[in-house]
């Protein structure tokens, strides 16, 4: 046994073996960042003995019998943010907790967590066992009820039954939100059925998660894998059908993966929403892939994962801040490699993600070896291990990120251009395509390109992208890419994930290209001052011989805002003000607005009778942007 009696402060890059520690009372046991302590077998406190934690920890059992415990009361490992300020892009402690039976844990650990605010309910996990949910009230300065849609409930995710769940789940069809048990008693405690749930945590009684918050509890032990196969649900006409709970689908489901129309074909389904259960992060990058000496996972029908955007949250030393709300997409290859914001399947501690299959055929997904401290996806031909590095190369796959920032250098939007053996042009096999479709909460988009280059004028005004696809025959041929905001671009590349600093492997490049027609090629960690808000992107040198004009078509789209559920006008940035006029069929004018502000979507506010609608913008110097939409 390690008998620790005065504070021991281990340093950044120490690694430390112990086995069977003991921390005396009175007694701090400080990791400090970047340090690692191993603990083999049983690790214990007494009285106010603590382990304060900036580094990682690993307690690992050696047999049946070792335990993790504490012999008093009090909260005995405490786990860090290291920079409380910018918590955004600090480091933080991690503990990680292998072999040990549920019943031996008894140690208690309180978690710094800040994130950005979701909205009206926070989505988050609860990563503690016989946590009570009531005790979320003093951690989070919070009033929490037990009513449904008050905005002060705790619900679950079911991701079998595709809804939020309470204690107790209705034999039929409820009267009323005072039903008892619709949504989760405070008095209840989690169980270890509740290690992977997805919690939804009202907001309104005052939540604020943007203020660093101390969440305790139990860890939970590891040995966790879950199956992803979804009951056959009837969402009904357009999704109005209603669920349990008399609450329409239309209501609460959206898939941003999905390029067919709302309702139709997969649309909401085959998506699961999980949340980190583990006090390490998470890296989902290589769930995809069978490796020899992986993480266990293969799982062949992945289509893309979200991230919430819980780590896009910027403030500066001055005290300003600047933020975006969509969320961080990947979608994944026929390789199953990712592509889009890869960096953001590192899942934090308490983090949440959404994981869209591309049919409903038995998966599993095994959490035990995803585990990791690092802050960047683990590379394929490393197996795995919790202090694993970064990603490999494969066959080629190739990536521009298009990084947007503000007068402050923070990150307020992105956007994704990948090469490979991919489709150009309109989607034509939506199951093999990577794209992913811009929100209007983005800043940074490009838009459908034809095969010849340039915007795809029979797309232009019906969507765009934030990650684009495009056949390594496209050499020379320009993307369009529109900026919204934002003073500087920043550049990246990743060939088959993996982050480059040269050049790609066949000697070529990207380009961008100004209004002006200036050319530039593009260099890992390049940065640019904003001079336009019209670019082209190029892979390959730009073929001069090409006579495509993608500057003087204008970007004003009329899309889908998946979240709403609503048709909205998404603004060309040229453009000042607008009109907006909608019809019927008939002819029948039904909005009619002027004077439209340009820097916010302008959202269709329109009965659901309407089912085909005609949607007429025009712009102060007169040029027409028309839209059928099915409504």
């Amino acid at each position: 046994m390690k008998q620790i009696n005065t504070t021991i402060l281990l340093l950044a890059t120490n690694v430390v073996f112990a086995q069977l520690t003991h921390v005396n009372d009175n007694t701090v046991l400080s990791v400090a960042k970047n340090a690692l302590l191993y603990n083999s077998g049983s690790f214990e406190t007494v009285g106010n003995g603590k382990a304060d934690v900036a580094g990682n920890v690993m307690m690992v059992a050696k047999s049946e019998e070792d335990y993790l415990k504490s012999l008093s009361a009090n909260k005995n490992i405490f786990l860090r943010l290291n920079d409380n300020v910018n918590w955004n892009s600090s480091t933080y402690g991690q503990l990680y907790v292998k072999g040990f039976s549920q019943n031996n844990i008894t140690a208690l650990v309180a978690k710094e967590y800040a994130s950005n605010k979701h909205g009206d309910y926070q989505q988050l996990a609860i990563p503690f066992y016989g946590k009570e949910f009531s005790s979320l009230q003093d951690e989070f300065s919070t009033t929490l009820s037990n009513q449904r849609w008050s905005r002060q409930e705790v619900l679950r995710w079911n991701n079998k039954k595709i809804r939020f769940d309470g204690s107790v789940i209705p034999s039929a069809t409820i009267n009323s939100n005072s039903t008892p048990g619709i949504s989760i008693n405070l008095t209840d405690k989690t169980t270890l059925a509740d290690r992977l749930s997805y919690y939804a945590v009202g907001t309104a009684g005052g939540l604020n998660p943007e203020n660093v918050l101390l969440i305790s509890g139990i860890p939970y032990s590891d040995g966790l894998a879950v199956e992803l196969q979804q009951d056959n649900i009837n969402f009904g006409s357009s999704g109005s059908a209603t669920n349990i709970y008399r609450e329409k689908y239309n209501t609460y489901l959206s898939d941003i993966f999905e390029f067919s129309n709302p309702w139709e074909g997969s649309f909401a389904k085959n998506v699961y929403q999980y949340a980190n259960p583990f006090l390490t992060n998470i890296d989902l990058s290589l769930i995809g892939i069978d490796e020899t000496s992986g993480d266990g996972n293969n799982i062949s029908n992945i289509w893309g994962i979200s991230v919430n955007p819980n780590s896009v949250k910027f403030n500066s030393s001055t005290g300003t801040a600047s933020s975006y709300s969509a969320n961080q997409i990947v979608t994944f290859d026929e390789n199953l490699r990712p592509v889009g914001n890869i960096d953001a399947l590192i899942i934090k501690p308490l983090g949440t993600f959404k994981i869209k299959l591309r049919d409903n055929s038995f998966q599993q997904l095994n959490f035990d070896n995803l585990r990791r401290f690092a802050s960047v996806p683990r590379s394929e031909d490393t197996s795995y291990s919790v202090t694993a590095a970064k990603r490999s190369e494969g066959t080629s796959l190739k990536q521009l990120e298009v990084i947007l920032l503000d007068e402050k250098n923070n990150q307020i939007g992105e956007t994704y251009f990948v090469v490979g053996n991919l489709q150009t042009g309109e989607i034509k096999d939506e199951l093999k395509s990577v794209q992913a479709i811009a929100t209007p909460a983005n800043l940074l988009s490009t838009s459908e390109e034809t095969p010849e280059g340039g915007i795809d004028q029979n797309l232009a005004s019906k969507y765009r992208l934030y990650i684009n696809e495009v056949n390594e025959s496209f050499k020379g041929k320009p993307i369009s890419l529109s900026v919204f905001d934002g003073k500087k671009l920043k550049f990246r590349i990743r060939e088959n994930s993996k982050l480059i600093s040269v050049s790609l492997n066949n000697g070529e490049s990207f380009y961008l290209k100004n209004a002006n027609g200036a050319i530039t090629q593009i260099k890992p960690g390049d940065e640019i001052q904003i001079d336009s808000q019209n670019y082209d992107l190029y892979y390959g040198y730009p073929d001069k011989t090409l006579d495509v004009s993608t500057t003087k078509i204008s970007r004003t789209v009329v899309t889908l805002d998946r979240s709403l559920e609503k048709y909205v006008v998404l603004f060309d940035p040229l453009w000042k003000n607008a009109k907006v006029n909608v019809y019927d069929l008939s002819g029948k004018l039904l909005i009619h607005k002027s004077q439209v502000k340009t820097d916010t979507p302008f959202v269709i506010e329109i009965s659901k009778d309407n089912r085909v609608l005609i949607v007429n913008v025009q712009n102060e110097d007169g040029q027409i942007i028309n839209s059928k939409i099915i409504n």
